[in-house]
């Protein structure tokens, strides 16, 4: 072939190429900036998902704080049933964990409209009672006796007490005056763990007589 045919490779001059350049540096900076929107996006959903768990968690925290107030609320407000006495009275119980609410020795008195549901195990009646009377241990010969009165809690069922599992437990002194004891934290929690499947009471009746 003729040299003369063949041809010169083009030549770009200065100004094409700074304008490829350009271009492309714009392109990639586009690219780059999608990009950077897009993980900003991404970014801005996450934050919006976290503050949005957190305002729920909020929310959460704060109507259980206002369950939990009620029930204490309610507590101090009922007053022992009169006449307990004379429900069916337990043997007495022994508790020798110091660590224990009911260190001591209780009886324990239930009505006689609880009484066929406690005999079942439950589920309890509205308006279900329970009364547990507390005393102090003394030692006489050797033996664990009671000593002088010291706690009486009423279990009471109430299915407005939604923070304690629609039981209403208050707390009382000695001589029948409300004692302030925390329905959830001195009460509920305890019968949460060990009496949920039984509607949340932790005595039985196999053991009333006992």
């Amino acid at each position: 072939m003729p040299l003369k045919d063949i041809k010169k490779p083009s030549r770009l001059n200065c100004s094409q190429i700074h304008a490829s350049v350009v271009l492309d540096a714009c392109g990639e900076m586009g690219e780059n900036d999608r990009t950077f929107r897009r993980h900003e996006g991404m970014a801005d959903e996450i934050e919006h998902g976290r503050s949005k768990s957190m305002r729920r968690l909020a929310g959460v925290t704060a109507v259980a704080a206002i369950l939990a107030a009620s029930a204490a609320f309610a507590a101090e407000k009922v007053a022992l049933p009169k006449g307990y006495e004379k429900w069916g009275k337990s043997s007495e119980k022994v508790i020798n964990d110091k660590t224990s609410l009911f260190y001591g020795i209780h009886n324990i008195y239930v009505d006689k409209k609880t009484m066929p549901a406690y005999k079942k195990g439950g589920p309890y009646p509205e308006g279900s009672r329970f009364v547990v009377v507390q005393y102090t241990i003394r030692n006489e010969g050797g033996k664990p006796v009671k000593g002088k009165k010291s706690m009486v809690v009423l279990m009471t069922k109430d299915k407005k007490q939604s923070a304690t599992g629609g039981w209403l437990f208050a707390g009382f002194t000695p001589e029948g005056k409300p004692s302030g004891i925390d329905p959830v934290k001195n009460c509920f929690e305890c019968h949460q763990k060990e009496a949920k499947e039984r509607d949340f009471v932790i005595s039985r009746y196999a053991d009333f007589k006992k």
